[in-house]
Formats: structure tokens, sequence, C-alpha cells
């Protein structure tokens, strides 16, 4: 649970993604995945952050709640889309874009292609509406499956470039524009770094003789071994693509997102019991063919139109770990203890001797985990990859985070331990935070505009 909460510890309402009516009859790429969430609470929505489902899949309204608090420092320290002696070049559709950084010579993204990249994302007046430098993790997606800006302004890059894009209405979200976030008739300003070009994926059978199998009954071969740290003890990002029996690729990271967590968080959040043995077959950079009977993929086979024994088809690739901090029971005589009953210890201070010390009010970039005092976690941004971006205020986060992130600067590291006065009270939060629940919260605070 995340430590979003009204006044007085009142847990926040979870947000809940709804679900799609589906045909029976034939399988829906968007359905495969999108039948797998039940309910995702307020920081779930982090994975699924990006633009609007033109840009990925996934609403960028979560962002745009605290963007109006993060616009003005982080524009203000951005030469980003100020003008300046580097030439704009203009296309005939009307894309204006201007080379910031070259990466090596090498080929360039087409409309078949995904890409990896970071981006930052802002209007004409300033307002930022979407960065994934800001959560701290690149975003992966289609070429085709984003606004004709995009599209086009990609297939100009290498790997390694970073561009500057003016993107007119026409080539953005044109008269409609994009929920409260991105007015009708608007301009957009992107910085885009390519790291990356993901190959389309072409459905490769199962090589009988390099096979293995699990005995839960997953099938599946090593096709790239992969020498990046071993997963079992961290979260995972998995790049992946579901086929048919055909071979028609069914969905895929590049349409819905990259799958992140521990093995069991993405078990318990996709619906099936293969991801729980993933950690224990992969490292970062292993690549995988995997067969899995329907009822080890979803919760309910026959939402996506499948019976619980027909076979599913995998490509899943591992392309990076996140390490998630362990629980230490804290130690009192570490511990310096407020007015208020909150407790804290310095874990270690940031570099910078011209770091913002947090105020309230202030919107701030955190990573964070959770726990209850005998160690069972209930809530990490570790876990999900991205950084948590909120406002430090009354009724968007509990009184002990608002209190004790004003102790702290950016790159400051914190141990806090939670009454439940300062937390969620005699209510809790079910069903992770049970009532009049002690708290304890690992903080980085990344980011102070």
């Amino acid at each position: 649970m995340c430590p979003f909460g009204g006044a007085g510890g009142e847990p926040g309402k979870n947000v809940v993604v709804a679900r799609r009516s589906f045909d029976p009859r034939a399988y829906d790429a968007r359905l495969v995945v999108q039948s797998l969430l039940d309910g995702v609470d307020c920081h779930e929505l982090d994975r699924l952050d990006g633009f609007d489902q033109e840009m990925h899949v996934r609403p960028i309204a979560r962002f745009a709640l605290v963007s109006a608090v993060l616009v003005p420092a982080w524009c203000a320290s951005s030469a980003f889309g100020a003008e300046d002696p580097a030439e704009w070049t203009k296309t005939p559709s009307g894309l204006e874009y201007r080379v910031v950084g070259r990466g090596p010579d090498g080929p360039s993204p087409t409309v078949d292609s995904g890409v990896r990249v970071h981006y930052s994302g802002k209007l004409e007046d300033g307002r930022v509406f979407d960065s994934s430098r800001i959560r701290g993790a690149p975003a992966e997606f289609s070429v085709s499956g984003v606004i004709k800006g995009w599209t086009e302004g990609l297939q100009l890059m290498h790997a390694g470039d970073r561009f500057e894009f003016r993107i007119p209405p026409d080539l953005g979200y044109g008269a409609r524009g994009a929920g409260n976030v991105i007015p009708p008739n608007s301009t957009l300003l992107f910085e885009v770094e390519l790291f990356e070009i993901v190959p389309p994926f072409q459905h490769v059978a199962l090589d009988e003789a390099k096979a293995k199998s699990t005995e839960s009954g997953l099938k599946y071969e090593i096709v790239e071994a992969g020498t990046g740290d071993a997963l079992t003890d961290q979260a995972m990002e998995l790049r992946f693509a579901l086929f048919d029996e055909s071979g028609k690729v069914l969905t895929s990271s590049l349409r819905e997102g990259q799958i992140l967590g521990r093995g069991a968080e993405v078990a318990e959040r996709m619906g099936g019991s293969m991801f729980r043995e993933l950690p224990d077959l992969m490292r970062v950079g292993t690549k995988l063919r995997c067969v899995a009977p329907a009822s080890m993929a979803f919760h309910d086979p026959t939402r996506v139109g499948m019976q619980a024994d027909t076979p599913t088809h995998w490509e899943i690739t591992a392309t990076r770990g996140v390490k998630i901090p362990a629980f230490v029971a804290p130690d009192e005589s570490k511990l310096t203890t407020t007015e208020s009953g909150l407790k804290y210890q310095v874990l270690s201070r940031g570099s910078d001797p011209n770091a913002k010390q947090a105020k309230a009010g202030d919107g701030v970039a955190v990573d964070y985990a959770g726990w209850l005092m005998d160690g069972t976690p209930f809530d990490s941004s570790y876990s999900r990859g991205t950084r948590f971006v909120t406002e430090l205020k009354k009724g968007g986060l509990i009184d002990g985070w608002i209190e004790g992130m004003q102790l702290m600067k950016e790159g400051d590291r914190f141990l806090f331990v939670v009454p439940p006065t300062l937390g969620y009270g005699a209510g809790g939060s079910p069903p992770k935070i049970p009532g009049d629940a002690t708290l304890v919260f690992v903080i980085e605070l990344h980011k102070i505009p």
C-alpha cells in the first residue's frame, strides 16, 4: 500500500483500472494484459506511466496530478526548448527537430521497430506533462504506436542520439488534446534520447532438443544466457511478447509496457504462476522462449478466449534488475525521536553541498520501501522500477511522510519509524496494513524542484 492518505491517517482510495469487454471467440491483444489487472492501486500506476493510449497504452493522468508542482524549477533550470544558435530543421510534414547530441553511426528505427528512450515533454508555456527522466526509468514502446510526430522523428535518429522535437498539433493530439494535461491544438516540445532499437518480435518455435521443463510444467529454452546480475533478490524488468499457436503476436511489452517486479509480485499482478519461476531461470540479459499452459499465465484464461490447457508461447528478456533494500530492524540507539513521535535515522547524506531542503508543499521524486515492524513488506517503488513523484501536503500523504521528508535534502537516504498516529491510524489500510500498525520506511530523496 502506498503512503497516500487523507488527514488523520485515512487511507487513500485505490485507482481501479476499468476492464474492457471482449470476444471469447478470438484473442484480443489489449485484453490479454488488461484482463490480468483486477485492480491497480495508486502506485502500480507508476509502471503504467507514459503518454495516453496513442503514445503508449496507458494514461498520463497520474503524472499530471503533480506536474504543476514539478514544472517551474525543472523547466527554469533546463535549456530544453529554448532558442539558441542550434538550427532547427523542418520536415515537409511540419515536424521541427534539432540534434543535441550524436551517437555512433548505425541504423535508424523503422515503423516496425521498438525503441528504448528517455524523454521529457512540455508545452510551449513550459509546463512539463511527462518525463521518464523524472521517474528515473527509460520507456520502451513501438515506433508505430505513438503520435505521428514521434513516429516520424524517431526514424531520423540512431541509437545514442539525442534530439529535440517541436511537434505541431496535427502531428500530436490535435483539436481534442489529451485529458486535462494537454490542451487542444497544443504544440509539444520533446527532448528524446534514443538508447536502443528493439527489433520486431518474431515467433521462433521452442527447440525441443535444448528445452528444459520445471516441475510445474513450464517449458523453456535459454536463447541468450545473460551475463548481468542474478534476479533472485531483485525486481526484474521484462521485455516480452506473447504469441498464439500460429505465431501471431497477441501482445508485447512494446504495446503494453514492460513487466517489472519481484517474481512473486509479478505473478500476483499478472495472474500467472509461471512468473514466480523466472528469477531462478534468468539473469539480467537472459532471453528465454517459454511454453506454458494458459492456467500458468492467467488468473482466468477464459477471459482472454483461452482454455486452461491452451499452450501460451512467450519470448521474455530480462532487461534490468532493480535492487530492493532489505529490511533491517530499527536500532533504537541510532534513532532520533521528534516531538510528534516520529523516529528517524540518517542512513547517508547526499554529496551536493548546495542540495535543496524539502519543505511543505514541495514536489519531490523519491524511491522508498515500506515494511511492518515484523519485516513484512507492503510497498516499494524499487519493485516498480520508477520513482514516486508526489507533493508534501496533507490529503496526499500520511503525516509521517510530510514531517519526515522535511528533514531531508536532495540525495539523502533516511530510515523512518512511523507510529500509527502519523500513519494509517486505527483503521489501517487493508489488506496490507492492519490497524494501529507502526511502519518502517527507507526513503531516498532524489529531486526537489
